[in-house]
């Protein structure tokens, strides 16, 4: 079984979707670059992750 924390809780801790999807896109192309033998959904996943467990602070501008 997959472990998959719920978007609407994901979306509660950023602020709104489209704020969500652009840290994590942004998140895992930073995770991409960091680990070379990084997959797409490897990033994505820890990106995800990271937002849920509260490990990355964001700013909005």
């Amino acid at each position: 079984m997959m472990y998959r924390p719920p978007v609407n809780e994901l979306e509660e801790k950023v602020g709104n979707r489209y704020l969500l999807v652009s840290v994590v896109a942004k998140r895992a192309h930073q995770i991409m670059e960091e680990y070379e033998n990084c997959s797409d959904n490897q990033a994505l996943v820890e990106a995800i992750n990271e937002v849920y467990n509260d490990e990355l602070i964001i700013i909005a501008q």
